[in-house]
């Protein structure tokens, strides 16, 4: 091998690294203000990613941290069961539903986690959830409930086993 593909092949290493480390996500992330900012931080990234963005967003505001992260972890249990609503509200074919209960399994630790901080919250945040989907299925008068207040029951009776 001569010395000009020496640097080349050097080259195009670089630049591999280079986009890799781009490609990798931010070790802290702050807690989302609104649902759509938490939205914002989703997007575009697995649910391998969206787990790691939880647990550095928790891991950073972490309630022993600060006064007031207790709330604000709070408030972003209740953008993660929106979120959750959103995946399996939009479910139209067998990857999209696939890639929802992806999401599902791999967010699950974090719920629980959020839950631990805040019981009361996470019993409000639950039980206001299933109040608006018990309105939505009567006011639609449809037959079953659709998937995403079947996921919610599975979150309730998750929490209120282990929280």
């Amino acid at each position: 091998m001569n010395l000009n593909e020496e640097i080349k092949n050097d080259l195009l290493k670089r630049k591999v690294v280079m986009e890799k480390a781009r490609e990798e996500l931010p070790y802290t992330f702050s807690l989302p203000e609104t649902y759509e900012s938490l939205q914002k931080s989703f997007e575009n990234q697995s649910s391998t990613h969206q787990f790691i963005i939880m647990e550095r967003m928790i891991k950073c505001n972490h309630p022993s941290l600060a006064e007031g992260n207790k709330d604000d972890l709070g408030l972003l249990f209740a953008y993660l069961l929106q979120h959750l609503n959103d995946l399996f509200s939009d479910t139209l074919n067998e990857q999209s539903i696939k890639n929802s209960f992806d999401v599902f399994k791999t967010l699950t630790p974090q719920l629980f986690d959020l839950a631990q901080f805040n019981p009361e919250n996470t019993h409000n945040s639950i039980l206001e959830v299933l109040k608006e989907k018990q309105s939505e299925f009567r006011k639609k008068r449809k037959e079953y409930p659709g998937i995403e207040v079947l996921i919610f029951f599975e979150v309730g009776q998750l929490l209120v086993l282990y929280v």
